[in-house]
């Protein structure tokens, strides 16, 4: 069983993966793969282990909002049976590895690189010469999706061909919606749903300009290089991105907590808020959660995981790049702490 990351670099990730003979040999595919966030990995694994027998299991690129309760899951299910390998490359505390590793859980990490390149890096020697390209086509993808262009990423751009290159460009802006249709396109060379790709990249450029222009009409500068920008959660990493792209911006703060700009959504929220009056739920304090995604060109990771536990939610990730899940009531204490913080530093 293969889980992954809802995103460019968990997907490439797997790719690579199913093209080694021990995927093959462990009868891992397209099928057996699921994938999660940050926020819902943790359910996913109880599920596991309340429905699963014991298997070999692969977890790539993810981390959890509770890192906690996730290390926890995972030290359950290796008791209960499943080989477990986790290959990710967020920033966490050393204690936490340790910890898996005590309990036979195999552990690959290195957060300098993105983990496409780590699954490359561990699994090379297992796949065929024939599939190589494919292979480092993907370990790039990732890279370019990841915004992490090690020293052996630029070696291997500069050798593609420009084709290729425009390819890799492509495919980043189109976004991957599907993983599923995706990778069986690369893997299996489909070239008409690579059609479709292109065809997505160009609604997918006027998509990304539009958003770009609402960040910067509505964008808000506190405390010298400090941006923040109320946003529909849906594209706060894309809009924290943008902001600290901006000349004389060193920390970006995106907050999921705007209504969606597009009519469908606000109609299917507005519907889904009608049910809720009538129908029990059992999460409510999900409803008072906001999400928040961070993004810097210095390091704030154990910032932003003291702060976020400070105002009673979580948070963490990338070196300079991080997010975060608190109570709605939190956010100007949030915003209060974080200041004060690299105002510090």
């Amino acid at each position: 069983m293969i889980i992954t990351h809802a995103d460019a670099d968990g997907w490439c990730s797997v790719g690579i993966f199913l093209l080694t003979e021990k995927s093959k040999k462990l009868g891992e595919t397209l099928e057996t793969t699921r994938y999660s966030t940050v926020r819902y990995i943790n359910i996913l694994l109880y599920q596991i282990i309340k429905r699963e027998d014991p298997c070999n299991l692969f977890i790539f690129d993810l981390n959890a909002d509770d890192t906690e309760k996730y290390k926890d899951l995972l030290i359950k299910l290796a008791k209960k049976g499943f080989q477990i390998t986790l290959i990710d490359h967020h920033m966490i505390h050393e204690s936490f590895d340790k910890k898996l590793i005590q309990n036979n859980i195999k552990v690959i990490r290195d957060t300098s690189v993105c983990c496409s390149e780590l699954v490359y890096r561990e699994y090379k020697n297992y796949i065929a010469i024939k599939d190589r390209d494919k292979a480092e086509f993907l370990m790039c993808l990732g890279a370019v999706a990841d915004r992490r262009i090690s020293p052996n990423i630029y070696e291997r751009l500069l050798k593609f061909r420009w084709e290729k290159s425009f390819d890799l460009y492509a495919i980043n802006l189109a976004g991957i919606k599907n993983g599923y249709d995706f990778l069986e396109c690369i893997l299996f060379e489909k070239e008409k749903k690579m059609h479709k790709i292109y065809n997505r990249a160009g609604r997918r450029r006027i998509f990304l300009d539009k958003i770009k222009k609402e960040v910067l009409e509505n964008m808000e500068i506190v405390d010298k290089k400090i941006s923040i920008l109320h946003i529909f959660k849906k594209y706060i990493g894309l809009a924290a991105g943008i902001m600290v792209d901006i000349p004389d911006i060193d920390y970006a703060i995106a907050i999921g907590d705007r209504p969606s700009p597009t009519a469908i959504t606000r109609i299917f929220l507005f519907l889904k808020s009608i049910i809720g009056i009538f129908v029990k739920r059992s999460r409510k304090k999900d409803k008072l959660m906001v999400r928040i995604s961070i993004r810097s060109n210095k390091p704030i990771h154990n910032i932003i995981t003291k702060i976020s536990k400070t105002c009673e939610g979580f948070g963490g990730g990338h070196k300079y790049a991080c997010g975060a899940r608190i109570p709605k009531d939190k956010l100007p204490l949030f915003i209060k702490l974080f200041i004060k913080e690299v105002s510090s530093n």
